[in-house]
């Protein structure tokens, strides 16, 4: 269940920006014959839903479900105790609770008229469960996997996705200086830190993963209970702000830092600064042992979309927003360092970095 609070403001998120993004999803599938779109979402899967509607499940699922015209409607297994919640939060057509959400899905469906097509938004993750009642409601009814379409259609990045990446990587930035400022020894203390800093700041999700000592390798980990930290160690924090996800990854150290980690960092950013549109980013990294970058895709918020270890990288769209994370190895040690970037929407531009 999520701890932070969930809240909209339409001066960060304005109606018109969920209208025009769905109205940008309504064009892709008009264009390939899909008559309605399921997304479904859930505590670790909620971006495809929150990004077209701001609805964010604390707990529970749910599916959205959209037809060519007029604005989606969610249908949760929530009691209706919790729908006025949900309905202040989102921008929908309606909210609609039941226990057999499958079912209650196909009947709002039926209502978009003739539907002989469907797109589903990570078709192969959706619960047979939630599929079958379309295929029992529809005669010769075609399911088909509509995740390139919703991906696609959310390229590039809108003025609201880019305001609100950036205040979440301001609030991770804001928490590793505070893990950088302070004095600690044992992770727990600097998870705490790190965490308290972020909620303060209105997180709605942190996570945090630490390489606990650098001289010993480069693997991060979620801590249980408690470790000791080297002389130089590296977090890597993750932070959700209303339905939109970062990735910040920085090394720290318990004394003066050294001089090759301004050099590192200052390399970083040149490097991120000259990704481009996505497809040159294998390219450019090419040179590292260790990278990845992550983001949204469908439903999941920071999916692996490529990086040192990928042998399936999937198409990064132009003007994406993606969080980007690299091993330098300088005269004194690994050093880990990342961040979101904001991809270039045309060839010839440089990307935007987002974090500080």
């Amino acid at each position: 269940m999520r701890r932070g609070l969930l809240a909209w403001s339409e001066d960060e998120t304005p109606k018109a920006a969920l209208e025009a993004r769905v109205a940008r999803m309504q064009a892709a599938m008009k264009a390939q014959g899909v008559d309605a779109l399921l997304a479904y979402t859930n505590f670790p899967r909620p971006a495809a839903v929150s990004y077209l509607t701001h609805f964010i499940p604390y707990w529970n699922q749910g599916l959205m479900v959209m037809g060519q015209s007029g604005l989606p409607s969610i249908v949760v297994a929530l009691s209706n105790r919790v729908r006025g919640w949900a309905l202040e939060t989102c921008h929908v057509d309606d909210v609609v609770c039941s226990p057999h959400i499958g079912a209650a899905a196909a009947k709002v469906v039926r209502g978009f008229g003739a539907v002989k097509k469907i797109g589903v938004v990570d078709a192969d993750r959706l619960p047979n469960g939630l599929a079958n009642p379309f295929r029992q409601a529809f005669d010769g009814l075609e399911l088909i996997d509509a995740t390139e379409l919703y991906t696609g259609a959310r390229s590039p990045a809108d003025g609201p996705e880019i305001a609100l990446t950036r205040r979440a990587a301001d609030i991770a930035d804001a928490a590793i200086d505070v893990a950088r400022t302070g004095k600690f020894t044992r992770a727990s203390a600097l998870i705490s830190a790190i965490d308290g800093s972020a909620r303060e700041n209105a997180a709605e999700e942190v996570a945090i993963a630490v390489v606990p000592d650098l001289a010993k390798g480069t693997d991060f980990i979620r801590v249980e209970g408690d470790i000791d930290l080297g002389q130089h160690y590296a977090v890597r924090a993750t932070v959700a702000y209303k339905g939109f996800w970062i990735r910040r990854t920085a090394t720290l150290s318990q004394g003066a830092a050294p001089d090759s980690w301004a050099d590192a960092a200052a390399r970083l950013r040149t490097i991120e600064a000259e990704l481009g549109t996505g497809s040159d980013i294998a390219a450019k990294m090419s040179g590292f042992k260790s990278w990845s970058a992550v983001g949204p895709l469908g439903g999941h918020p920071l999916a692996d979309l490529a990086g040192s270890g990928n042998d399936t990288p999937r198409k990064i769209g132009a003007g994406s927003i993606v969080s980007v994370s690299l091993r330098i190895d300088t005269h004194d040690g690994p050093w880990l360092g990342g961040g979101p970037v904001l991809l270039a929407s045309k060839a010839g531009q440089s990307a935007e970095i987002l974090f500080a």
